[in-house]
């Protein structure tokens, strides 16, 4: 029976671990390939974005996919084509909106697995660790920080260092 829930236990775990960037992994690249799809099937002019940006605006964005997928102004695109004219780009592209509230999703769920780490492994070095130690010995010293704490350690070093013991040879 301990084997059992040790075992379930475990499995909990490994879920929270690796399941999570999985399935957020396998549904992105769903959705990616459902918007390569709606590209290939030549969407209306009336169903595109398009967005006229400057030489340096279009080297500033931040793609996820070169030439294919970007983010801007909080927005996901896929881009169906680009025009350059006149040292501007024209950039015709579908919004993707299901890939802008899964990496929202995902972005919120990390933030705030970090965030219950922290806070939780704050805690638990607090109750070993207390913020301040100070320990003092007679003669110099240094100072050394671990986790989150600082200590002081002053070792206590002979001056000038004595000479080893004569062994004793007996027969």
């Amino acid at each position: 029976m301990k084997k059992l829930f040790a075992l379930i236990l475990f499995s909990v775990f490994l879920i929270n671990l690796a399941a999570i960037p999985v399935v957020f992994h396998i549904t992105r690249f769903m959705i990616r390939e459902d918007m390569e799809q709606k590209i290939r099937e030549n969407p209306e002019e009336s169903e595109l974005t398009m967005l006229t940006l400057s030489a340096q605006e279009f080297s500033c964005l931040h793609w996820t996919r070169v030439l294919k997928e970007f983010e801007y102004k909080g927005n996901m695109y896929d881009v169906v084509r680009i025009k350059s004219v006149q040292h501007k780009k024209l950039i015709y592209c579908l919004s993707d909106n299901r890939e802008k509230h899964l990496l929202a999703q995902y972005r919120t769920h990390q933030k705030t697995r970090k965030n219950n780490h922290q806070r939780t492994s704050k805690t638990e070095l607090s109750k070993y660790f207390p913020a301040e130690q100070h320990y003092s010995f007679p003669s110099g010293g240094t100072d050394l920080i671990y986790f989150h704490a600082r200590s002081r350690i002053v070792l206590n070093r002979l001056s000038p260092p004595s000479p080893p013991p004569k062994p004793i040879i007996s027969c």
